[in-house]
């Protein structure tokens, strides 16, 4: 015989389900329409009131915000995989580093509605950073033990390095060549012993 939930237990759920399928409609919406597109059409969309996509998201920019956050933190959480798919980890930072640039340009619209979040020394901003910063660290700390990549890299100065180069790509294809060019800059020079690259 199985229990019935608690209704607590059942609100928290149902609540947890409405939020994911308000930020999986959202992104969807975004990704179409741009992020000034309706908020009705995004709740109309993952099958909720507007009521409730206004209780979860007051404003749209605390939407568009958890939308970019999401995207962010699948990207850093993607690390693990992308080490197992590579032969080596300066081949999966160079994987990952062209993907970090890709959401950038295709969601070159979405910094721009929650741009005071992150022109500010806001607790987002922080956070994006920092979690952009320790992937990229995930990266650096195999290739360094690997001697695939060189040993003086910052992650910080890779995260700059990408986020002009997605500032001024038109496309995909203009930036693949300026990542390539951080990738080769990356393999160990002479004088750390030599090492193999990727």
């Amino acid at each position: 015989m199985t229990s019935t939930p608690e209704p607590s237990a059942k609100l928290r759920s149902d609540a947890q389900a409405n939020y994911e399928r308000i930020l999986a409609a959202a992104t969807e919406v975004i990704d179409r329409d741009g992020p000034d597109a309706p908020l009705t059409t995004i709740a109309a969309e993952a099958e909720v009131g507007i009521g409730t996509l206004y209780r979860r998201f007051p404003t749209r920019e605390d939407l568009i915000e958890a939308v970019y956050r999401h995207r962010i933190i699948t990207l850093c959480d993607s690390t693990t995989d992308i080490l197992a798919a590579e032969l080596t980890p300066h081949a999966a930072l160079h994987t990952w580093m062209a993907r970090y640039v890709d959401l950038l340009i295709i969601n070159r619209a979405v910094p721009d509605a929650i741009r005071h979040l992150l022109a500010s020394n806001s607790e987002f901003r922080n956070e994006t950073k920092n979690n952009l910063g320790d992937a990229i660290e995930v990266f650096l700390n195999a290739g360094r033990q690997t001697r695939t990549i060189r040993q003086d890299v910052h992650s910080l100065d890779i995260l700059r390095a990408l986020t002009g180069i997605a500032y001024i790509s038109q496309s995909r294809s203009h930036a693949q060549h300026p990542i390539m060019l951080i990738a080769d800059g990356l393999r160990p020079r002479a004088e750390d012993d030599g090492a193999p690259g990727s």
